[in-house]
Parts: C-alpha cells; structure tokens; sequence
C-alpha cells in the first residue's frame, strides 16, 4: 500500500516539477540570450510611430503618460498620439485634446465596453488615420516611457524578419508599498526573463498587455480580435498560429502603476486567474493540434507550459506545502526534490532582480514575502471556495470578458493622506496657522453634508438679489468701456473631472487668449501649471478694478445654484491645466470647485502654486461644515483687503 502510495506521490511530484523544469530552462536561456542582445540606438530612416492608448475615465494618469511620450520624442522618429476615449464621463478626452492627440470618443455600446473591444471598434472604424504609418504602439493610460523608447522600438524594428514586438513593461510605483514592489520582483521574471528566455528557445517572448508594437500594416490587416479578458495572451496565441512570433525589446523600456492594496491587488488578480481558465479552455486544444507541425513544435510547448504555469509566488507556495505533506508522509526523497523546486524558484528571481537592476525598495519588500504568501494562498483558497459553490452574486466581468472595464483602483485616485501638508508653505499664512489652532477648526473627514447644498442655495439666491445692483453697474461699466460682452464663459473643470461652463464678468480684452503666449515670459507661476501675472497689459481698466475685489467672480453664484460649484471647495482650474498636473495635484478634483477656497483668504494669487495644493488638500482632508463656514466669514474682509489680487 505504502510502495502504491509512493508511486502516486513520485507522479504527481514530477508533474508539480514540470513548470519548474520549464522555468529554469528559460533562466538559462535568458543568459545566454542576455548576452547577444544589445541595446541599439541607430536608426536607418525615419520611423513613423502611432501610440494608441485605449482609456476609460483615465484622467488620473493620463497627463503623465502624454507628457512622457512627448519628452520622448527623437530625430529621426516621428510619433502620432491616438486616444481611444471609451464611454468617459471624465476630463479624459478633453485632457488628451489639450496635449495634442487624436482623440476618437467611443459611446453608448454596452454590449461591448473595455479594452479588447475598445480596440477592435478603433481598428475597424478608424483604420484609415493609421495608414501614414509605419509601426502602431498600443499602451496603457498609465504607461510612462523612457525617453530612448521609440529610438529603441524604431531600430529593433528595422530587421524585417520582426512583425510583433514587446517592450519591458515595469512598474513605476515600487516606493508606494511593499506589495507594489514585490509586482516589480514578479514582473522582472515574468516580463524579462521568461521573455528572454522563450524568445532564445526559438519561441514567441509574449505579449504584456502594455507596450505592445506591431508593423501596422499588419495590425491594418488583421484588426484586433482577442476579447478575453487577459487580450494580451490570447494575441499573442492568435499570432503564433498564424506563425508570427513576438521579439522581446529589453532595451525599450515603459512603466505602469501596479496594485498597492490588497483590495486593488485582489480584483486585478481575479481578473487574470479568470482570464488564464478562459484561454485554458478555448486554446488547450488548439496548441496541441499545432504541436502537431514541426516547424510549430517549439514555440506551440512553449506556449501551452506558460500558459499552464501559475504565478511564480503561488507556484512556490504550492512546492513548499508538497513538500512539507511529502515529508510528514515519510516520502524523504520527494520532500527533497520539492524543496530544490523551491530553491531554485528564488535563484531565478534574484536572477531576474538583478538583470532588470531592480531598485532597493525592491529588495527590502522581500522581508514582506511571508505576508504576500499568505494573502496568495488566502485568495486562492477564497477561488476555490467560489468555483466550488459559484460566486456570490455578478461580478460582471462576464464569462467571456465582455462585461466592460475592470480598472484597478490607483494611487493617484486614492483619498489624501494625513501628512503635514502645511509643512514648506510660503506667503502670508499666520493667520492660517491660528485659525487652524482654533478650537473651532474641525479635523474629521466627513461625506458631503446635504446641509451644505442647502446653504449654497440659500445664500447664492440671497447674495444674487442683494447684489443686483451691483451686477447691473458693473454690466454697464464693462460695455461701456469697449462695447464688448459683459460675460466671460470658460470650460473648468469640476467634480471628478467632469467639464462645465463657468461664468464671470469679463476683465480682459476680447483678444485676450491670443495674446496669452506671448506673455509666457512674465508669468509669476513659471515653474508650475497656472498663469499669474502682476499689471496684465490684456486686462481693461474696469478688469483691474472688479478683479481687485473679486467682483468677476461673482457671476459663478449661477454656477452654485446649477450644482456645478460650491461656495467653498478648491478653485475650478482649466483642462489645460489639468494636464499637467500630476497625482497629487488631481486630487484636488475629488470634490466639488468652489467660490472661495483657503487659499484665496491667505493671499489669494501670492500663494504660488504648490501652496495652493497644499492648501487645498488640507480642506479636503479636513472636510467639515463648520471649516466651509469659517472661510465664508473670512472671505469677505480678505476680499475687501485686495491683498494678492491681480
């Protein structure tokens, strides 16, 4: 019984060793590969790059990934920006407009919303803004570029024999926490040397998902037809059927925000298991009739042991727990071979770490490994326990990958954290200081009060009435002066990014935005995203007065009163200037602009741009109606004193 025991052990160990065996092979490939690969710069004559990035309300990140494709354009390489903004209801499209791409706004298709779908409705419709071009690069919204990116992808593409190719994808966010730079340890396996290795083997190195490149005629050809939702391996199957193989580019190099929560770590992961048991099912059978060709025979078992191998985590969390239960079973030898599995698994990914040079948060994030393992085994075991009794409820990702964008939650959308963000302030702030040491000052974070809604209504009725004659003076005084209009509409940006059209009276000349160039030399704010600038020549005699007092601004009660602002909250800033903001700057957006803010009753336009921040997530975090109704009392003598006001 024992002997029968053993033999069913000893078999089901070298079926657990399979992936093992595979993995170490493709580390000693990737040396070997690693040493005929060189990071190239030369390239023959000009590339035509287009950068297609698919993006569903990716207002967060989009900005960066623009202002890093723009930073890495080269001679010698030309580079067209498509987005594809899919069912946004965010500043996405507009964001993307003010940085200089192409945007084609997708609406109103449920029954196929997210990427893969996404991508195919871009190929089929609107294939002909592509065919200028000689290579098409599919990113994601959050990618950032190296800025010799597409020297790289450009002269690796040079040799004919390449159709499809695959940059390194990393993560950008390793300091955000541990569980963020243990991503990047996976990712140095799975994106770097596993690619090296399967394209050294003769095989295809993969797709990643994010910086994609393929000859655009060949993209043109074939359109997009994964729809699953792992897209990326299901292309890559697709192409090696047809006998297109992807070459790995380590020279070229892009990263993206990973998972920092458990909670965001946990959905992206069920998305990919849920996707690798779909391609399982549909594509098991087909790469075995193809390792039925022998000019397939390699790249078809490549393809079918990685799509069979788990993670490289949960896969050495399985050696050791056999290892263990072989041991305490008596089988010694099994026990020791289990354990080799597993010793090798973490040479391979220091392997890894060291070929990608990963960075020291990396390296300290290995002392959070037992935590990781825990989770892992806990999710797999919550996995089971659904596959088991069926999930509990729609998760809506559909069974075939059509159940529309599953993103993971980022950094940059997160809620402010509690750090001193008063620290490094300039300007006139001590009356800040002591109203934020008062005891009337409020620290809760609190949900949106009804009651505040209440109060901008009643006031901004009671100020429009009270202030009528005012409106009416300054209307007539405006007209009088150049017989222009009396109002200036601007599209701001508001609640979570959503555009509306916010009023004031008009301060400038008509020409105002034509000149605004020129005069970039002058602004006060130079080294930020706003324009501020002391005796503007655009601004007209009655401006400088009504500016002087805030009375511009008053107009945008209307506002108020249609739910686009409130009295309180961060000033609305233009999508221009929201494209150049980076994360911390965007959460600004997380709840609804104001008329005044604490900013504008401590300086108001002497408070530089990174005061303003600052402030401005100081209110957020410190949320509360008794705060909005401190800084209404004050914003009336910080009005009349005219201080900062230009």
């Amino acid at each position: 019984m024992n002997t029968i025991l053993h033999t069913i052990a000893q078999f089901a160990t070298i079926l657990l060793l399979v992936p093992a065996a595979y993995l170490v092979l493709l580390a000693v490939a990737s040396v070997i590969r690693r040493q005929t690969v060189e990071r190239t710069s030369a390239v023959s004559a000009e590339t035509r790059i287009a950068v297609v990035i698919p993006a569903h309300n990716e207002q967060a990140l989009l900005p960066a990934a623009l202002r890093s494709i723009e930073g890495a354009r080269r001679e010698g390489v030309r580079v067209g920006v498509f987005v594809i903004a899919d069912n946004c209801d965010d500043a996405t499209a507009a964001i993307a407009r003010e940085a200089g791409a192409a945007v084609m706004e997708r609406r109103g298709i449920e029954d196929g919303r997210g990427k893969p779908f996404a991508l195919r409705w871009f190929f089929d419709r609107h294939r002909s803004a592509l065919v200028d071009y000689d290579l098409i690069a599919l990113l994601d919204a959050d990618s950032v570029v190296d800025a010799d990116f597409f020297r790289q992808v450009s002269a690796a593409m040079d040799d004919p024999s390449v159709e499809v190719a695959q940059a390194y994808y990393g993560a950008s966010n390793v300091e955000a926490s541990w569980r963020a730079a243990l991503s990047e340890v996976a990712l140095s396996v799975s994106h770097h040397l596993r690619a090296l290795g399967r394209n050294a083997i003769g095989s295809t190195a993969g797709l990643k998902g994010n910086g994609m490149v393929f000859r655009a005629e060949l993209l043109l050809k074939e359109g997009w037809r994964a729809e699953s939702l792992v897209e990326d391996l299901e292309q890559s199957i697709v192409l090696l059927e047809k006998g297109i193989r992807v070459r790995y580019l380590p020279g070229a190099v892009l990263r993206g925000e990973m998972a920092s929560g458990a909670e965001a770590a946990e959905s992206q992961r069920r998305r990919w298991e849920g996707g690798r048991a779909q391609l399982l099912r549909r594509y098991v059978p087909r790469l075995l009739r193809l390792l039925l060709r022998p000019d397939h025979r390699v790249a078809a078992a490549d393809a079918l042991l990685d799509l069979v191998t788990p993670p490289l985590v949960g896969y050495t969390s399985l050696l050791a727990v056999s290892g263990l239960a072989a041991y305490a079973a008596g089988f010694f030898d099994l026990a020791v071979a289990l354990c080799i599995g597993c010793l090798y698994m973490a040479l391979i990914s220091v392997q890894a770490m060291l070929m990608v040079g990963a960075p020291r948060a990396c390296w300290v994030a290995l002392a959070k490994l037992p935590l990781f393992v825990a989770w892992k085994l806990g999710f797999y075991l919550r996995l089971l326990r659904e596959i088991i009794r069926g999930p509990r409820g729609g998760s809506g990702s559909g069974a075939d990958g059509g159940g529309g964008w599953n993103r993971t939650p980022r950094d940059a959308e997160g809620a402010v954290s509690a750090v001193n963000l008063w620290e490094g302030l300039t300007g006139p702030m001590s009356r800040l200081h002591a109203m934020r040491r008062s005891r009337f000052w409020r620290t809760q974070i609190r949900v949106t009060d009804p009651t505040k809604r209440v109060i901008d209504i009643v006031v901004s009725l009671a100020a429009l009435g009270a202030l009528s004659p005012l409106f009416a003076a300054t209307a007539l005084a405006i007209w009088i002066e150049d017989r222009g209009p009396v109002f200036f509409r601007q599209t701001r940006v508001g609640l979570n990014g959503r555009l509306f059209s916010m009023w004031k009276f008009r301060s400038m000349y008509r020409d105002a935005e034509a000149r605004k160039a020129a005069l970039a030399v002058r602004n006060r704010h130079a080294v930020a995203v706003t324009f501020k600038m002391k005796d503007d020549p655009r601004v007209t005699r009655v401006g400088r007065v009504i500016r002087k007092f805030s009375i511009d601004e008053l107009p945008q009660l209307i506002n108020v009163l249609r739910g686009e602002m409130a009295l309180i909250g961060p000033r609305p800033p233009v999508p221009a200037e929201v494209a150049k903001y980076r994360s911390i700057e965007l959460r600004r957006l997380r709840v609804k602009p104001g008329l005044s803010c604490l900013w504008q009753i401590a300086g108001r336009a002497d408070i530089d741009f990174a005061g303003q921040v600052r402030l401005d997530l100081e209110y957020i975090h410190s949320a509360h109606l008794m705060n909005d109704l401190i800084i209404l009392a004050k914003t009336v003598p910080a009005v009349l004193a005219a201080r900062g006001a230009y």
